[in-house]
């Protein structure tokens, strides 16, 4: 349904429309059942973790919520092998015999590939590491239609600084170099207001890791926690991450759920500026034209850096 150009589901009493975000009451006296209770605190609960719709583009995600049920499995096996031909790495983790228990289902699925591709770069250590780690990026020589993939955003000093990658799918690439320890939200606060959105010139020199991540978190400060207005509680919350960046470009798939049960409970003068992000770095990916990002991680070891 759609009530004055926003898009809103007309059983609520109040809804928050899918496509700005804002909270309207619709008028209707309905008390809410507790299945509509449970998907609010749920997506409420979701979104602190990981990302909301408002910061990503309709054919990037998928998200859905419904009883615990085989059919619910096969429902999203379905859609996600349709929309964006992938398999779960999570739905085997649910407990599908669960019995009077919601789930709330949410993937993304990020691919983008950089202007033109960047140079390969010599192995070297990250952070005084003992172990050599691969790098991409430009170097002196590296002709200028590479030089393209990079927009300086400020320039600092050799121990703060930030640059925006280019990509085909506008996604932007955003590493930000910082002896500073702060929240991610914070690191990006500074980074939005500092940013002069400078040239990458002829002697500018980039150096930045390949970066693999493969893992599942498990958010357990949510396990217990009750659903308000309900007699539910939150009985399993967890993610997967697969982030890739390399030389070409770079991937990001996400999965995440939650379930509940029932309880009782630039200088004037050009000279070179060296961006070497072989130290604690941080990444962020946003779509052109949205406030904020949709993925942020810091780069402070070789984790998940790929080794020699």
């Amino acid at each position: 349904r759609f009530i004055d150009n926003h898009h809103a589901h007309a059983e609520l009493k109040e809804f928050k429309c899918d496509n700005c975000g804002y909270v309207f009451d619709t008028g209707n006296d309905k008390e809410k059942s507790e299945e509509e209770t449970i998907k609010k605190n749920l997506i409420g609960e979701l979104n602190k973790k990981l990302y909301s719709s408002e910061i990503l583009s309709d054919d990037s995600y998928y998200t859905t919520f419904g009883k615990v049920s085989k059919k619910l499995k096969k429902q999203i096996t379905k859609t996600i092998k349709k929309k964006f031909n992938e398999k779960s790495d999570i739905l085997d983790m649910i407990n599908w015999n669960a019995k009077d228990s919601y789930l709330f289902y949410s993937i993304l699925k990020k691919n983008f590939t950089f202007l033109t591709p960047f140079d390969r770069l010599t192995e070297d250590s990250f952070n005084s590491s003992l172990e050599k780690v691969k790098y991409f990026g430009v170097k002196e020589n590296t002709k200028n239609k590479v030089r393209d993939n990079v927009t300086v955003l400020f320039y600092n000093s050799p121990e703060e600084f930030a640059v925006k990658l280019n990509t085909n799918e506008k996604e932007s690439v955003i590493l930000y170099l910082t002896e500073k320890v702060d929240t991610f939200e914070n690191y990006f606060d500074f980074i939005s207001k500092n940013s002069q959105m400078d040239k990458f010139s002829k002697k500018d020199i980039l150096l930045v890791p390949d970066i693999v991540v493969d893992k599942t978190i498990t958010y357990d400060e949510l396990c217990g926690k009750k659903i308000l207005g309900t007699n539910y509680m939150i009985s399993q919350a967890l993610q997967t991450i697969q982030f890739k960046l390399d030389n070409e470009g770079g991937s990001l798939k996400s999965e995440a759920a939650i379930s509940v049960m029932e309880t009782s409970l630039r200088p004037e003068e050009e000279t070179p500026r060296y961006f070497m992000f072989n130290k604690p770095f941080v990444l962020f990916l946003i779509e052109e034209g949205k406030e904020k990002p949709y993925y942020a991680m810091k780069v402070d070891n070789t984790d998940f850096l790929v080794k020699k």
